[in-house]
């Protein structure tokens, strides 16, 4: 504020200046959500582009031809050092040939990775890239038949500027607990003068490894069995363990949160006498409230746990029979041989002290 007075005249001036965004006190810590080896799968790829003057084409740093091509892009966690993530990311084309490209970049800039992965758990009006826009919005939406929890950007502005007039929408969506992109969808339709653009693009998350439903493939002999999960977690490194009679899992998720796991196991493989006689343990700590329902082939499972990492155990009473002959045939052969060699080793050991 200044006064100033000549005389006859006196001038009084104010600036008024508020403070209406900023990322220089931003409190929250960007952290990683996935780990290395996970991966989630796009698809649904389409864009479109409707122009009358390529000269006024605004520069998308993109080939809708290129995109209208892929058929699915992979993405793959190579690597993760502190802060730092790099990514695999596969596109497949419809003449089914690929290129592969990776992109390291840091979690709390995800603008220059296009924002196919954001800090993990934030909220709304936190920002989702150091220099980027912030969460709008947060809603519970279905992915993969799964009910997630999302942060969202809805983005809808009218433009005018140099000659230029329209309107750009957009809205994407990320899981809340990993950041991974759900999906992506943009508008745009602007003129300037006589021509016109119009512009659109959309992909959406197929598969991913970290929710959803999965089907785990066991070779025995000659044999293949289906053990198929359904989970708002990662599952992975389904074993049977033989000895044990029990199908071992690693399960993975955010911690302070609860998991629900859904695991059919085919009758052929391992069963019970009755629905009761199933245990589960966690971390090799038995869990009681479980259920249990069966048809004529398989047996369905249902548990919840806190979600972190965990070795899930589940246990049954009978294993495929022939195999279990099998194994109880080596057993007794291995356990036989090992005897007869111990045997032998202590009668040359005492011969040879006595000599």
């Amino acid at each position: 504020m200044d006064n100033i007075e000549n005389g006859t005249s006196y001038y009084h001036a104010e600036i008024h200046i508020k403070l209406v965004k900023t990322n220089a006190w931003h409190k929250r810590e960007w952290s990683i959500g996935v780990n290395v080896g996970d991966w989630w799968k796009y698809g649904n790829i389409t864009c479109s582009v409707n122009s009358s003057s390529s000269e006024n084409l605004p520069i998308l740093g993109v080939d809708p031809q290129v995109i209208n091509e892929t058929e699915w892009e992979l993405v793959n966690v190579t690597e993760i050092s502190g802060k730092n993530i790099t990514l695999k990311i596969v596109s497949h084309f419809k003449n089914q040939t690929e290129k592969t490209d990776y992109l390291s970049f840091e979690i709390s800039n995800t603008t220059e990775a296009g924002f196919i992965l954001v800090a993990s758990n934030l909220n709304v009006g936190d920002f989702i890239s150091i220099n980027g826009p912030t969460v709008t919005a947060q809603e519970t939406r279905n992915s993969l038949n799964v009910k997630r929890r999302t942060n969202i950007l809805n983005v809808s502005e009218f433009i005018e500027e140099n000659g230029v007039v329209g309107k750009i929408e957009a809205e994407l969506v990320w899981d809340k607990p990993t950041g991974v992109l759900i999906s992506t969808e943009i508008h745009m339709n602007l003129t300037a003068g006589p021509y016109f653009y119009l512009f659109n693009f959309h992909m959406n998350l197929i598969d991913t490894n970290l929710w959803g439903t999965h089907k785990h493939l066991l070779t025995i002999g000659d044999k293949k069995y289906n053990i198929i999960t359904y989970s708002n977690a990662s599952v992975e490194d389904l074993k049977l363990n033989l000895t044990a009679i029990s199908l071992t899992l690693n399960v993975k998720g955010l911690s302070g949160t609860i998991g629900f796991f859904n695991v059919t196991i085919p009758k052929s493989l391992l069963w019970c006498d009755s629905p009761d006689k199933w245990k589960i343990y966690v971390d090799e700590k038995e869990i009681t409230s479980f259920a249990v329902s069966e048809n004529e082939t398989c047996t369905f499972i249902y548990f919840e746990c806190q979600l972190s990492n965990h070795q899930v155990r589940i246990v049954a009473q009978h294993v495929i029979p022939e195999f279990s002959t099998i194994f109880l045939a080596l057993t007794i052969a291995t356990s036989t041989l090992l005897i007869y060699v111990t045997l032998n080793k202590n009668k040359y050991s005492t011969k040879f002290l006595q000599n």
